[in-house]
């Protein structure tokens, strides 16, 4: 590939970048923004992790090949400076962002992030703001989330099932994916506070069945 078309991608990787930003501010009053890596997460977090009230930080889906921070390092590095991540919303078929806001002193710790945060200041990372909240876990032991199990069958919704019935193969897909996947998607369309909501939910699970995929992030 010649430096000038290097030079050319990149020119519109960054465009695309700043006008997905534009028009999801424009719409939504979201700020946003798009790192490629944890330093660079990790420079924003240390300049505005008191300043902020909210990031959505965008993410290019699997398929594109375009450079973005692995989850697991913009998890890690929020919790290092007292923020964590919560809805994730789509933007277009190649993109989603994911939100992340500073953590209240008396918010809950899922098992998860306490291992995270103890990886991170096991490896040095851990600023004092993030560890001024993580030590209120061992003052406050209700701050701690226990690991919920899993049940061992996964009962399908009824207007879930009906629709995955009238959806082509949808049904014989959707119970051929994984318990924790299936899982997953009835909690996404229980959480729903809409009817109207629910019932895009439910479409959109049943639709990607019925092609043998799977909704989400990839």
């Amino acid at each position: 590939m010649s430096l000038s078309l290097s030079l050319s991608l990149v020119y519109f990787f960054s465009l695309h970048i700043s006008l997905l930003s534009f028009i999801f501010y424009f719409k939504n009053g979201m700020k946003t923004l798009h790192v490629t890596g944890r330093e660079e997460w990790r420079e924003w977090l240390e300049t505005n992790h008191k300043k902020e009230k909210e990031i959505w930080l965008i993410y290019y889906k699997k398929h594109t090949c375009e450079p973005r921070i692995p989850y697991d390092d913009a998890v890690e590095e929020a919790i290092c400076y007292g923020w964590i991540d919560s809805i994730i919303k789509r933007i277009d078929e190649n993109t989603y962002c994911q939100k992340f806001t500073p953590r209240s002193r008396n918010s809950k710790w899922s098992e998860m992030n306490i291992r995270r945060a103890e990886k991170m200041i096991s490896n040095g990372r851990m600023s004092s703001h993030g560890m001024g909240l993580f030590e209120q876990t061992k003052k406050d032991p209700s701050l701690i989330l226990k690991t919920e199990k899993t049940p061992s069958i996964v009962e399908i919704p009824e207007d879930l099932d009906n629709k995955l019935h009238n959806t082509g193969k949808a049904f014989r897909y959707f119970i051929s994916f994984p318990k924790s996947y299936r899982m997953m998607c009835i909690r996404w369309i229980n959480a729903a506070k809409k009817d109207e909501t629910r019932k895009h939910r439910i479409t959109e699970v049943a639709e990607k069945a019925s092609k043998g995929e799977k909704i989400g992030l990839k």
